[in-house]
């Protein structure tokens, strides 16, 4: 049985996406020599990466393992549908790079991005999520029997936490010795995703807007006049309440009628986090014919070219190669577990009996 795609979600996946190629491609000169205006910009372009986390975890948490079964169906569909485009995109990345003259070297960087390149280019966030994804069926075992009371409890000491860790005591040079909070850093974002959906509703959901807003102005003005300012736009809690408004808001109000628009939409969002991945090869190549420092124009189409190549390039990768890739692995997979892969509707493989 095909599962019906939530619109509003594939929204957010296709607007986050643009904004993260946005912050990876060089903005303006004017821009940049403006402090203030470049903060705002880059600012509001970093929700992304808090939103795709909290967009992670709203759909991770929320499942219920209830057997033995439903853990191991669950590492194997993250396997086949994260791990292995990962891998596949890690290598077509390396390969673009052509930094290497022979398949030995090509091999082994390839095996080093694993453990060193991919912890500083824009496939750092893997290694986050990948985390995340191996915790999640514990974290939602204890998230899902939380009463909201509890879950309300848990967001404010995880604020607080993280407003004494950041504001309190590294934003004045000095260290936060309690760093082995389990909920701490991106995985408090994470977690938000869910805790979200749970304890936020029309009675105060305004509060957290507005919450937003101040969160925004504090970042962009502690970025443009305090020297010292860090996690300003990642996991400080002015940013985190930015983050939650953004992602709420886009899940609250975007909805599109047209069915023909909507299948689009849901199409192209299939392909998001591929397209997410390896969009910088599709950057660096409109570079050599764009200057995107020049000007807003420059800046527009150097972002809408590299939004549109990374999709199509994307598709098509996943057509050739990737989905090709993961049917045959669900099959040897299949013969092991005994169990049959089958497509829902979402371009995913799950797994039945």
């Amino acid at each position: 049985m095909k599962k019906e795609r939530l619109i509003n979600y594939d929204c957010m996946r296709l607007l986050m996406s643009f904004l993260v190629m946005g912050i990876h491609t060089p903005f303006p000169q004017w821009i940049n020599n403006n402090q203030l205006l470049y903060n705002l910009v880059i600012c509001f372009f970093f929700q992304c990466n808090g939103v795709f986390f909290m967009l992670s975890g709203s759909f991770c948490l929320s499942k219920n393992f209830k057997c033995k079964q439903d853990y191991i169906d669950y590492y194997v569909s993250k396997f086949i549908n994260i791990f292995i485009p990962y891998c596949i995109a890690t290598g077509i990345i390396v390969f673009s790079e052509k930094q290497f003259s022979n398949i030995n070297q090509y091999i082994s960087k390839y095996i080093e991005a694993f453990y060193v390149t991919n912890n500083t280019n824009i496939l750092w966030f893997m290694n986050w999520l990948i985390d995340m994804l191996v915790s999640a069926p514990f974290l939602a075992k204890m998230l899902v029997n939380m009463r909201n009371f509890e879950l309300k409890i848990l967001f404010k000491v995880g604020i607080v936490w993280n407003f004494i860790s950041y504001y309190l005591t590294e934003n004045f040079g000095t260290t936060f010795p309690f760093f082995g909070w389990f909920l701490s850093l991106w995985l408090f974002v994470f977690i938000l995703g869910y805790v979200s959906d749970r304890i936020i509703n029309d009675t105060n959901i305004k509060i957290i807007y507005c919450l937003g807003i101040v969160g925004f102005i504090i970042t962009v003005l502690g970025l443009t006049y305090l020297e010292i300012f860090v996690q300003s736009t990642s996991v400080s809690v002015g940013y985190i309440f930015f983050t939650m408004s953004c992602y709420l808001f886009i899940k609250r109000t975007f909805n599109v009628n047209n069915s023909h628009l909507k299948k689009i939409i849901s199409f192209l969002a299939q392909h998001s986090f591929f397209a997410y991945m390896i969009h910088i090869i599709v950057l660096n190549q409109c570079r050599k014919y764009i200057t995107p420092e020049n000007g807003i124009i420059q800046w527009i189409l150097c972002v809408v070219l590299d939004f549109i190549g990374s999709y199509l390039l994307s598709i098509l990768l996943s057509y050739i190669l990737i989905r090709p890739f993961q049917k045959l692995l669900s099959v040897l997979l299949n013969n092991i577990l005994k169990r049959k892969p089958v497509d829902d509707g979402n371009d995913k493989l799950i797994w039945e009996s």
